[in-house]
Parts: structure tokens; C-alpha cells; sequence
């Protein structure tokens, strides 16, 4: 079949570590190929270096048959005059940016004279709205709508404005509810069948079922290596699973129990943030892990927010026994509270500084002597431990974290918050685009670390982590509470989770 790009052989070196060995695989047009692996498998440096944004250290690239690692380096410009686009995990950073001006960022076609067409501007916009489904307009800021919309206007960008035709998209499903995440997926398949448009789709994807749902072929990688490429009609989850963990093996959630739990941490009467969510009464006690489910928009994230401080809310709310007024961030860490943002990218990952410093400038305070000096031998051992046991690759403290997979971040993250020791900790999808082996290593560590000393919150885009996990499931609906679920009760299963999430009554 026609080929629109392949790799040959590819790999790239980073001061002699491999992040991809040996990557051999082609990509039809008209098609979706998926790439799944484990974190720090090399999806990501392979689509940065088929983007331009890498220049590969050896083998192969063909592009719509024609080989472009000649005498010339390969680059992002090079890469865009092939009509190829990136589409990356984290969105740009532009916080000055309108949506309007982001998406027409170098776009001369809307513009004569030096004069730009404002109204044809906005007629593009309103289409590209209406195709996603993203409810915004064109003067809305960019950096305040959410991570997931900022995805898919880089996406409507890429596709309807810049008529890319190979469009790499690296895990941006990840954010995305399950109701948007199925039309996205339709979009795609509508996109690559389209017979007058020659396109091809490359999805970065943690999730078996996205792949059997939507692509054509998938490639695994392991370890810097593409390790087979399979047509998808002709594989099963538990095959690509095997594949894609290889003879380690996936370590499972031991949270079978039903345990006690102690002392009350956290109750709250009547909180409200209008107008995302009103009247929300709950408490939660030391031990206990207990999931607030929802559809996108109910309420949730919001909910989450407020008790992490970056939202103003109104009503009762205590820690252990002690009232407490979060007005913002520092507010909620002083009362006892630690919180995992959904968008760990902007609100709690230091971009420029060292795995070390992300893990332990919150408990700095802990490693100073009597003046005021810091041990650093005691910091870098704290650290070294604390990557040792979340197992972050590559296992260095002086690394900087931009330098890490996606997942491997996720995992400094949550390695700082169990050296916090908090009253309550608050988490907000922690397993959000991590693969298959490591979900269950960071379950464990909610279930078993942070819950033996503290109370936990956290929410999923999966109803069977929360059931995997969780004493209790709160739903939440249209801004309230509507029901509970509680472990020892018969009820306690996904599907009656995944039911309640949608407003069906028992």
C-alpha cells in the first residue's frame, strides 16, 4: 500500500544513553497507525525526530517516498514544507495569545496588504469550534481554557488551517474525557478515509481499547526499540499487553480489603464555587481513599480545585477538627493539604530545574542545619531513594525534568508528595497518561503509602482504578453529590459507577 512515511533503522543518542535504539516501521496514508509503550519507550523522541524537532542520530526517514536525512539537517521548517505536524502532549506556551491569534500564528493567507481579514478570521474559528466541539470563541485566551481544549485547537490548527497531511499526535487523548475522546477518534477515522484528502494519523496512545477502537496497524516499543508492528483486525488487548510489557510483567493493585479507617481529616458542609458546583457536604477519614467520579463538567475538577486552593469557594470546611479558610495555594499546604493538579505541566512541574529540585523544594525546609545550610548530601540521598522506589528512568536526581518522559515526570510528581506527609492529599487523575505497567505501581503507592498515614481524594478517567483502589466512590453530577458507593457493597463495580456517572438512576 501507498506509503506516506517510514523509518528505517532510526535512532537518537543523548550524551550516550539511547532514548530510541532501532525504530523500523511504515505508515500508510489513508490510515491510523498507532504507537503504544511503556513510558520512556521512545514514542515520543520517534515522533519528535519524523517532526523535525530531533535530529535522528543515525538510520532512516522516507517521506511520501522520498529519503530527507540527506547532506541537509532535518528539520521542524523542513518537516512543515512536507505538510507534517506535531501535535505534542504538552500544549504551547503562549500566554498572551488569543485563540484567534494562536491559530492563524504565521498565516499569511488570511492577510493582503498587511491588513488581516479580522471577520474571515472569525468565520474560520467558528468552523473549526463547531467541527471539535470545543465551545470557545476567537478572543477567548489561550491560557485559560483547559489542557485538552488547547490540544485540539493545535490539532484543528494543524489539520483545517496548515493542511498538514502526516499529523503525528503524541497522547493527546490522554485529557479528554470518554465522550470526547470518542469524537475525536470518529474525527479521525472521518479525516483518513476521506478520499479527496490524501492524510495519514500517527496516535501516541497508552490505551489498548483506543487502538483496537481506532487505528488500522500499531507499533510497539520497548526499551528504544519498535518490537513488532501488527495489524490491529488481527490482535487482542491481552496480545498487545504482552508485547508491550515484554517478561517483566504488570505489578497488580493489591486493594482487595476492606480496612478500617481512623480518625475524621477532612469534612466539609455546603461548599460551593457557582457556578460549577453548589451544596457539597462529605468528610473523609485517615486512611481512607475515596474517588469522586463525573462526567467532564460536572463539577469535579472544580471541586478538586477548591480544596487545593487555586479556587475561591464558599462554605464550612475543616481539617482535622482545625477550621480552615483556603483562599489559595499556600493557604490549603499550610492547613495540611497537598494537591496534584490535573495540569501538572503548568501548575506543578519547575521546567527548568533538576529532578532533585522538583522532588524536595516543598520539604526543603527539612534539610537545613542550625544555620540555616542546607544538607545537601542528606537532599541527594532523600532524592536518589525516592527515584529508586517510583523507579524514574533515568534513575538521576541531576537530571532536568524536561528531560523526562511524560511518565516519568508523573512519577517525580507523585514521589514528592509522598515525602510531603500532608493530612490530606488530594489527587487529580494521577495515573493520567501513564502506561499500563506503571498505573498499577502508582496505585500502590496511593493505596498503601500515601493512605497509611493520611486521607486521599482522587479522581480517574477509569471506574475501575476507583474500584481498584477506593474505600468509598462519590458521584458527582451537574455540580452535586448525587450518590455513593461504598466498598463492601454489592453495587461497588465500574459498570454501576460508569452508570451513575451519566445521571442513570439505580
Amino acid at each position: 500500500m501507498d506509503v506516506a512515511y517510514a523509518v528505517r533503522g532510526l535512532r537518537k543518542e543523548f550524551g550516550g544513553r539511547s532514548g530510541v535504539a532501532d525504530a523500523t516501521l511504515d505508515v500508510r496514508w489513508g490510515s491510523i497507525h498507532g504507537i503504544i509503550g511503556k513510558n520512556g519507550a521512545g514514542k515520543t523522541v520517534l515522533m519528535n525526530m519524523v517532526s523535525g524537532v530531533m535530529e535522528p542520530s543515525g538510520g532512516e526517514l522516507v517521506v511520501d517516498g522520498q529519503s530527507v536525512l540527506g547532506s541537509s539537517r532535518w528539520t521542524p521548517a523542513l518537516a512543515r514544507q512536507h505538510r507534517i505536524a506535531l501535535i505534542p502532549q504538552d500544549p504551547p506556551r503562549l500566554p498572551y495569545l488569543t485563540v484567534e491569534d494562536y491559530l492563524f500564528l504565521g498565516d499569511r493567507a488570511f492577510s493582503r496588504h498587511g491588513l488581516l481579514n479580522r471577520s474571515a478570521m472569525r468565520r474560520k474559528v467558528a468552523e473549526i469550534d463547531d467541527r471539535l466541539g470545543l465551545h470557545v470563541s476567537a478572543s477567548d485566551p489561550l491560557v485559560a481554557l483547559p489542557v485538552e481544549t488547547q490540544q485540539l485547537l493545535a490539532f484543528g490548527k494543524a489539520v483545517f488551517l496548515d493542511g498538514a497531511r502526516i499529523i503525528l499526535l503524541d497522547e493527546i487523548t490522554a485529557s479528554l474525557s470518554g465522550a470526547r475522546r470518542e469524537s475525536l477518534l470518529q474525527e479521525l477515522r472521518n479525516l483518513a478515509s476521506d478520499p479527496q484528502a490524501r492524510r495519514s494519523f500517527t496516535v501516541i496512545t497508552h490505551h489498548i481499547n483506543e487502538v483496537l477502537a481506532a487505528c488500522d496497524r500499531v507499533t510497539v516499543m520497548r526499551d528504544g526499540v519498535s518490537v513488532d508492528t501488527l495489524d490491529v483486525s488481527g490482535t487482542t488487548s491481552q496480545l498487545l499487553a504482552s508485547k508491550i510489557v515484554g517478561d517483566g510483567g504488570t505489578t497488580a493493585v493489591d486493594s482487595t480489603e476492606v480496612r478500617e479507617c481512623g480518625d475524621e481529616i477532612l469534612r466539609v458542609t455546603d461548599l460551593a464555587s457557582a457556578p460549577a458546583f453548589a451544596a457539597v457536604s462529605m468528610s473523609v477519614r485517615r486512611h481512607e481513599v475515596v474517588g469522586i467520579a463525573g462526567l467532564e463538567g460536572s463539577g469535579k475538577d472544580e471541586l478538586l480545585d477548591g480544596l487545593g486552593g487555586l479556587r475561591k469557594t464558599t462554605g464550612q470546611l475543616s481539617i482535622a477538627g482545625r477550621p480552615a479558610r483556603i483562599r489559595n495555594s499556600m493557604a490549603a499546604h499550610r492547613a495540611g493539604i497537598a494537591y496534584l493538579p490535573k495540569n501538572r505541566e503548568r501548575l506543578a512541574t519547575i521546567h527548568t530545574l533538576s529532578v532533585l529540585d522538583n522532588l524536595l523544594l516543598p520539604i526543603a525546609h527539612q534539610f537545613s542545619n542550625w544555620f540555616g545550610l542546607l544538607d545537601e548530601k542528606r537532599m541527594r540521598a532523600t532524592a536518589q531513594e525516592t527515584i529508586e522506589r517510583m523507579e524514574v528512568q533515568p534513575p538521576r536526581a541531576d537530571a532536568v525534568i524536561n528531560s523526562l518522559s511524560g511518565g516519568n515526570r508523573q512519577k517525580v510528581m507523585v514521589g514528592r508528595l509522598r515525602l510531603m506527609r500532608p493530612s490530606l492529599y488530594v489527587l487529580n487523575e494521577p495515573t493520567r497518561g501513564v502506561d499500563i505497567a506503571t498505573k498499577p505501581q502508582l496505585l500502590n503507592v496511593v493505596r498503601h503509602e500515601l493512605a497509611a498515614h493520611s486521607a486521599v481524594i482522587m479522581t480517574s478517567e477509569s471506574e475501575d482504578e476507583l474500584v481498584d483502589i477506593c474505600d468509598r466512590v462519590l458521584i458527582f453530577y451537574k455540580g452535586r453529590i448525587v450518590r455513593e458507593f461504598e466498598r463492601s457493597a454489592a453495587d461497588f463495580e465500574a459498570g454501576e459507577i460508569y452508570r451513575a456517572c451519566q445521571g442513570v438512576t439505580a
